[in-house]
Formats: structure tokens, C-alpha cells, sequence
């Protein structure tokens, strides 16, 4: 039988109180393997976290050790998002952004060898299908190899994809090059959904592009249909319903997580002070 589980991915203290929320929320529809990819700085955090709900921790490589890693924090983690797809010990696994909430089962997941939830159209008129045509015509001018990639996928009546939630078999090539292409344009601040958009012509055919509720955010008309929520842009603190998640959250846990996030931003504080008098 084929191995199934999820994956999350920790790169930051400050998110591990949103961590526990989704593995909270997971766990009351899922009971199979879990594991949690952690930096060395969230790895106290994703610990507390994985001892109450039966997960795994995988420490990672610190972020800037990468190839071509960048300054900027978001496309570190765009990069470490992409990289840990190929260390999953799944056959099929399912990818959790952590700002996401699970309200109901998800093993149909696990039967989609590819799948992500599309966002829009390519082609259509709305505005933010013009923002990703315009932030795809700009790749251009990043690499020779990039330029027939951006041409032709300006010009497809294909949909771009959110990377919140999706599914993959281990196996399948389209991980390796989605990972590949994220690392090489990592240095122009590609995230890694664009890099996937770039690839669809390629894997149209092997693609399952899930039902919205899947990955709901807040703008979608599938909110109240949701089987996950995703909480893109930290809104999270916004909506009754995380807040309610997390006070429903065992209160020693809470207070855990909280101190355990406090002294990881004091200790990486003081790493900052240390080498700034170096």
C-alpha cells in the first residue's frame, strides 16, 4: 500500500501559534501521519506542537545555506516550500500551509496525483489576471531559459494555482522541476506559485485542479463551503473563526507555544546584536 501523510513546513516562531491551530483543527478529520519541517529556531516550537498531536519533526538546512538564497524573508520560504517536497517520506502527500484551518476529511486528497486549487484564468479580464500576466511577461528579462517559458504562458487559456494546499505523488517529475526552477529564479524574487503557473503547459494533462473549497480564502464565494479555510496575508487574527480554534486549543499548549515563541525571538535577537558587534 502506497504511504500517505501531511506535510507542514515551520520557518518562524512567530507562526507556530498557527501551526497549532491547523494541526488542532487536522486532527479532529485526520488521524494518519503527519510531519512538520522545521529551521532550527522553530524546532522548540514545532516540537510541543508534534509531542501532543502525533507528528514527526525533519529539521531543514538554515534558509540562507540554500543556492541562490535570497535576503528577503518570503522567498526564503518560497524556496524551502518547494525543496522539502522532494524530502517527504510519502508516497502521496498532501502540503498544509500553516495558516490554514481543516474542517472536515481530507483523504480524497491523497487519490490526486497532482492537484492545486486554480485562483483564475490566464486570459480573463479580471485585474489580478492582469497583475500575473504582467508579473509573467516581467520574467522575461530574467534568463534566456525563462524567456519561451513566459511566452508561452502568457498566451494559454490556462489557470494559475495558490500553493496553500496541494497534493502530489513523490514520484512525479513536475515536483523536481517545480523545486529546480524556483531555486534558479530565486535571486529575481519568483514565488513559488508563479514558477508553477510557468509549468502547467507542460503538465496540463496530469493535473487535477481541486474543487475551491479545498483552499478557501476569504475573497472566494467558497468560504462557507469550505473543507479547509486558508488565512493568505496573516488575516487569521481578523476572523472569529481562528480565534475561536485557537482558544478552543488546550490552554497549557497555548501557553507553551507562546514561551517557547518568545524565547526563540530573544535568542535569535541576541544573534543579531552579537554579530552586528562583531
Amino acid at each position: 500500500m502506497r504511504s500517505r501523510g501531511v506535510n507542514y513546513l515551520l520557518t518562524s516562531p512567530r507562526c507556530a501559534r498557527v501551526l497549532l491551530v491547523s494541526v488542532d483543527s487536522l486532527r479532529k478529520h485526520y488521524d494518519g501521519n503527519v510531519t512538520i519541517f522545521a529551521t532550527d529556531d522553530s524546532r522548540e516550537c514545532a516540537a510541543i506542537v508534534a509531542d501532543q498531536y502525533r507528528c514527526a519533526v525533519r529539521s531543514i538546512p538554515p534558509i540562507d545555506t540554500f543556492p541562490n538564497s535570497v535576503s528577503y524573508k518570503h522567498y526564503q520560504y518560497t524556496l524551502v516550500k518547494t525543496a522539502i517536497n522532494l524530502w517527504t517520506d510519502y508516497d502521496s502527500t498532501v502540503f498544509l500551509d500553516a495558516d490554514t484551518i481543516v474542517l472536515g476529511p481530507i483523504d480524497a486528497l491523497f487519490d490526486v496525483e497532482l492537484g492545486f486549487v486554480a485562483r483564475g484564468m490566464l486570459l480573463d479580464e479580471s485585474s489580478a489576471a492582469t497583475r500575473m500576466r504582467r508579473a509573467i511577461k516581467r520574467l522575461r528579462y530574467c534568463s534566456p531559459v525563462v524567456e519561451p517559458l513566459s511566452q508561452r504562458t502568457i498566451v494559454a487559456d490556462i489557470p494559475w494555482v495558490n500553493s496553500g494546499v496541494y497534493t502530489f505523488a513523490s514520484n512525479h517529475p513536475a515536483i523536481r522541476e517545480w523545486f529546480y526552477l524556483t531555486m534558479g529564479l530565486a535571486a529575481y524574487r519568483v514565488h513559488e506559485e508563479l514558477t508553477f503557473t510557468l509549468l502547467i503547459p507542460d503538465w496540463k494533462e496530469d493535473i487535477t485542479f481541486l474543487d475551491p473549497a479545498w483552499n478557501a480564502v476569504h475573497t472566494s464565494g467558497y468560504w462557507f463551503k469550505a473543507i479547509i479555510r486558508h488565512y493568505p496575508d496573516k488575516r487569521w487574527h481578523r476572523c472569529g473563526t481562528w480565534r475561536r480554534a485557537w482558544q478552543q486549543c488546550n490552554l497549557e499548549l497555548r501557553e507553551a507555544v507562546r514561551a517557547a515563541s518568545a524565547r526563540a525571538a530573544e535568542t535569535r535577537t541576541a544573534r543579531t546584536q552579537n554579530t552586528g558587534t562583531a
